[in-house]
């Protein structure tokens, strides 16, 4: 795999098209809401340089029990080294404080006042992290504001942040890091050199790099998940070879009189991935099509509407939050749910005391039966973080604290960052550490949102867990499929995107909830076409050539 983006490539960046999820709004207030397609073609061919993305070097200073790679196949552990080594030498920071911005899925913890782990992570940073993290469901708006003040922080973190004409604010907003950490340059920051190199397109806009990612590998591919234990106490081994089977399996194993269904949630992706169904775009002969307009669409719908007409979907799946699908998954409602690898830990972690409790992924079979279906890999980046413009006279100082932040699993910069102080934030158990109360409302303050490191597969205690999520990874990514477009800009989309996803997800719950008729998909399509769906593609076409 090369690690050259090419000049023609220029409007990479980590703006994704998922079928379910698209996040974020306008930023720019008085900005245009599209740019024409010649624009976003004129922008790609004024590329000023090749750019070679950073070269990977991995850490060698903890060994895995089971090692990943740099396709996004995460390292497993199966406990925390006894005694950590240390990643870094010194205190990375120059004294001076450095501004952050960063969303946080969570409580605001306390400020720095009244957070003794904060005031440690400033110590050890030798420069106060001055961040103001924003719930998640506030942070477009709020980088929004802060964007149109004029008044940027040295760091800023992009989650979600859909802007009409990214690249050009970035250029106007954030450093361009190409010269610190293209290719070798990026050794002299070694925990930024270890995150793979998938990760990185995400952060090339205009043919420079002009942010470091949040790597997450393969971990944001989203499959479906199974009660293993429970399963096993019905004596069922669940290797599903066609829709038709899982479809009579999950027929008996709902019993509503009990409160129990066999699904959280209508499993639309899932059954897609049987049906073959892109993963938001396919690339072939030199055309890009959307997977709205894949042919198996209006199958897979038709048949998880079934599987909801016959009552095998708990009836709250299209009216209740994510948490409460994990909810009725974790505590037996019901067998299966669909969500990200990510997930897996957080089941275990709200499934404490329960005995016996056991999760895994399943693979995917083709729809009819013959052969396999095809797994959606999900983006190697969670999100970017920029460093503004006004931290540029100290860029090496900034780069330094987002190497530290970065620090791999294992070390004790990790266990500190993620876990805290001993004794005060967590204790052990055995080698692994265990969060207190304190720790989980202090040692939260969003700064692995600036910089981090690759996912590590670690469940404390639970040795099988880890092997199960590992073999999960490496079984369901042979046959997976990436998204194209993955990275890769789109002013319409970063304009219209957002309505067009919603207008098209309301369209398939109508659907599947027997509102409209399955027919209706394709005047949905027509008008996503219409209203928006023809100019991205071309687009986002005009970035592909480019990269041929």
């Amino acid at each position: 795999m090369s690690n050259t983006i090419t000049r023609r490539s220029a409007l990479l960046g980590g703006v994704g098209l998922g079928l379910g999820v698209l996040g974020g709004g306008p930023l720019l207030a008085g900005c245009s809401s599209t740019v024409s397609s010649d624009a976003a073609a004129s922008a790609a061919a004024a590329a000023a340089r090749d750019v070679a993305l950073p070269a990977y070097v991995r850490y060698r200073g903890v060994e895995p029990d089971i090692p990943g790679n740099n396709e996004g196949i995460a390292d497993a552990f199966f406990a925390y080294p006894a005694s950590p080594v240390r990643a870094t030498t010194g205190r990375p920071g120059d004294g001076d404080r450095i501004t952050a911005m960063t969303s946080l899925n969570g409580p605001i913890p306390p400020g720095v006042a009244a957070n003794a782990y904060w005031r440690d992570l400033n110590r050890r940073l030798g420069s106060p992290l001055a961040i103001t993290p924003t719930p998640l469901q506030d942070y477009s708006q709020k980088f929004a504001t802060t964007m149109a003040s004029g008044d940027l922080p040295d760091v800023f973190n992009m989650l979600n942040v859909v802007t009409p004409q990214l690249p050009q604010m970035l250029e106007a907003t954030a450093v361009d890091l190409t010269a610190h950490l293209s290719g070798d340059a990026v050794r002299d920051y070694p925990n930024l050199a270890n995150i793979p190199t998938g990760s990185w397109q995400a952060t090339v806009y205009s043919g420079k790099i002009m942010a470091v990612p949040i790597p997450r590998g393969v971990t944001q591919s989203v499959g479906l998940y199974y009660r293993k234990d429970l399963l096993q106490k019905r004596g069922i081994t669940f290797r599903p070879s066609s829709f038709d089977e899982f479809s009579d399996l999950c027929g008996e194993l709902t019993d509503a009189r009990h409160n129990t269904w066999a699904l959280a949630v209508a499993p639309i992706d899932y059954v897609r991935q049987m049906l073959g169904v892109p993963n938001n775009w396919s690339y072939q002969n030199g055309r890009l099509t959307s997977a709205y307009e894949h042919e198996g669409q209006k199958e897979a719908l038709a048949a998880v509407r079934r599987l909801i007409e016959r009552g095998r979907v708990n009836p709250d799946a299209f009216s209740g939050s994510a948490q409460d699908a994990k909810t009725r998954f974790g505590n037996g409602q019901a067998m299966f749910t669909v969500d990200t690898q990510s997930a897996w830990n957080g089941y275990f972690i709200a499934a404490a005391g329960i005995k016996g409790f056991d999760v895994d992924m399943a693979t995917v079979p083709a729809f009819d039966g013959n052969g396999t279906g095809h797994p959606w890999i999900g983006n190697m980046s969670h999100s970017v973080a920029a460093i503004g413009k006004r931290a540029e006279r100290r860029i090496e100082a900034v780069l330094r604290v987002l190497d530290y932040l970065a620090a791999p699993f294992g070390t004790e910069e990790y266990r500190f960052l993620k876990y805290g102080v001993e004794h005060v934030d967590f204790e052990l158990d055995g080698t692994d550490p265990i969060k207190t109360a304190k720790g989980n409302t202090e040692a939260v303050i969003g700064s692995g949102y600036l910089a981090d490191g690759p996912v590590a597969i670690y469940q404390a205690g639970l040795r099988e867990v880890t092997k199960t999520r590992y073999a999960a990874q490496t079984r369901l990514f042979p046959t997976g499929v990436k998204d194209p477009t993955s990275n890769l800009f789109s002013a319409t989309q970063s304009g219209k995107g957002n309505f067009l996803t919603t207008r098209i997800t309301s369209l398939q719950n109508d659907i599947l909830q027997g509102r409209q008729p399955v027919s209706a998909w394709d005047d949905g399509v027509a008008s996503w076409r219409s209203g928006g769906g023809s100019q991205i593609r071309e687009e986002l076409q005009t970035v592909l050539e480019g990269r041929s």
